[in-house]
C-alpha cells in the first residue's frame, strides 16, 4: 500500500509505517462509537512516539502577535454574533479539534514527509480521509481544500499557533454557516 506513496515522495522507506498507520486509523474510525476521543488521543500522542521528531517552535515577533490577536478577535466576534455558537463550543473547537489535528497533520506529519507541495497534498488527502467517517462524504472531502491552505500557511510562516487559530476559526465558520448551507444543498431545500 505504501509503495506508490513512498515512490511519489521519493525513496524514503522510513515513512511507510507512518503512512500505513494513518491510513489504518482513518479506516478504523467508523468502527468505534467513541472515535472522536480515540482520534484526539492518537493525534496528540502518536508524534511523541517518534524519537527523532521535535515539536514545532513558536515564532516570535509583532506580525505573529498581530495575526494571532486578529484571529482571536474574529473568533470572539463570531461567537458573540452567532447564536449557534457558544463559548464552550468555541473552546472545544480549539482544544479538541484544531489543536490535535494541527499538532499531528501539520506539526508532525507534514514535517515528517519533508514539507513540500507533494507532502502537503498527501497530508491533505489523509486529513480529508479522517474527516469522511465523522462528517460524511461531502463535508469530509471538502476539508481537503482548507487543509491545503493550512499546510501552505504553516510552510510559509512556521507559525503553529497561527494555523491552529485559523483552523479553529474555520471550524466555527463551518458550524455557524457552512454546515447549514451544505445540509440545504444536499437535502434539496435550497441554498
Amino acid at each position: 500500500m505504501t509503495a506508490p506513496v513512498t515512490q511519489w515522495l521519493g525513496h524514503r522507506p522510513e515513512l511507510g509505517p507512518y503512512l500505513t498507520a494513518a491510513a489504518v486509523t482513518a479506516a478504523a474510525l467508523p468502527l468505534y462509537p467513541g472515535r472522536r476521543y480515540v482520534l484526539v488521543l492518537l493525534l496528540l500522542f502518536a508524534p511523541l512516539l517518534d524519537r527523532s521528531w521535535r515539536p514545532p517552535a513558536m515564532p516570535r515577533g509583532r506580525a505573529h502577535t498581530v495575526a494571532w490577536a486578529l484571529l482571536v478577535a474574529l473568533s470572539a466576534g463570531l461567537v458573540a454574533r452567532e447564536p449557534a455558537l457558544s463559548g464552550g463550543l468555541a473552546a472545544g473547537a480549539l482544544a479538541f479539534i484544531a489543536l490535535p489535528e494541527e499538532w499531528f497533520f501539520r506539526g508532525y506529519l507534514l514535517h515528517r514527509l519533508g514539507g513540500g507541495w507533494r507532502a502537503n497534498v498527501l497530508v491533505s488527502v489523509l486529513f480529508a480521509a479522517v474527516h469522511v467517517p465523522m462528517q460524511g462524504w461531502m463535508p469530509g472531502v471538502l476539508v481537503f481544500f482548507p487543509s491545503l491552505v493550512y499546510g501552505w500557511l504553516y510552510a510559509r510562516t512556521r507559525d503553529f499557533l497561527l494555523v491552529v487559530l485559523l483552523h479553529a476559526l474555520s471550524n466555527l465558520l463551518y458550524v455557524a454557516w457552512i454546515e447549514r448551507w451544505l445540509t440545504a444543498v444536499v437535502s434539496g431545500t435550497g441554498a
